[in-house]
């Protein structure tokens, strides 16, 4: 009957020390099962993730885009400002992008945006975070604690642009402006105002080059 040849089938397939019955069969099969699927909610968990995680990143700079700015690094910024950390708003931008773009194409002008965004890259402490806020425009948080030091890393910013785009031989000379706010922990404005501040600042240094140039 049906049970010889389970019998059968059992010490033709097994050991006899390993004999198993339809319930260890099924249960095998549902761990099998499972498994598979706690693997394939695992994968789709990572493929949604690393989308995640694109989304967020500005497709020529490989630096935050605006989602990222929203999703990281404001809450960066909010959770700096919650824990009473001494924080700065750095803004950065492109001297005479259009006059780059217009004279000498936009692949020259893509050249130049990733040209600083790896400069910025290199440049600021590993803890902050940096954004390509737009077009040409940068924006760089990151937490304070350090006497004299944005003066030093903006300084930074600026004298290795002009150097990298010496040493490559870029058609056009290649030069940012960058302004900074520095956050009080005591202070209470809004984080829209810090930028504006910081914004304002860039703006102030873009005038001045502009006139020495």
């Amino acid at each position: 009957g049906g049970h010889d040849l389970q019998s059968w089938l059992n010490d033709f397939i097994f050991p006899a020390e390993a004999k198993w019955d339809d319930r260890s069969l099924r249960a095998s099969a549902d761990l099998g099962l499972a498994e598979m699927i706690a693997s394939g909610v695992t994968c789709i968990a990572d493929m949604y993730s690393h989308t995640e995680a694109i989304a967020k990143q500005d497709e020529l700079t490989g630096l935050y885009n605006r989602m990222g700015y929203e999703k990281i690094v404001i809450p960066y910024l909010d959770e700096l400002r919650r824990s009473k950390t001494k924080s700065v708003i750095m803004v950065a931008d492109i001297n005479k992008m259009k006059e780059i773009n217009d004279v000498h194409g936009h692949l020259n002008g893509d050249r130049a945006i990733k040209t600083v965004a790896n400069v910025i890259r290199n440049t600021i402490p590993v803890s902050w975070k940096a954004v390509r806020y737009g077009g040409d425009e940068y924006v760089i948080i990151g937490d304070y604690d350090m006497s004299g030091g944005v003066e030093a890393i903006r300084d930074e910013i600026i004298g290795k642009t002009r150097q990298v785009s010496e040493e490559l031989n870029m058609p056009f000379r290649l030069s940012v402006s960058v302004g900074y706010v520095i956050i009080d922990p005591e202070n209470t404005l809004e984080n829209e105002e810090y930028f504006r501040m910081a914004d304002e600042a860039m703006y102030e240094t873009k005038r001045e080059a502009h006139k020495n140039e």
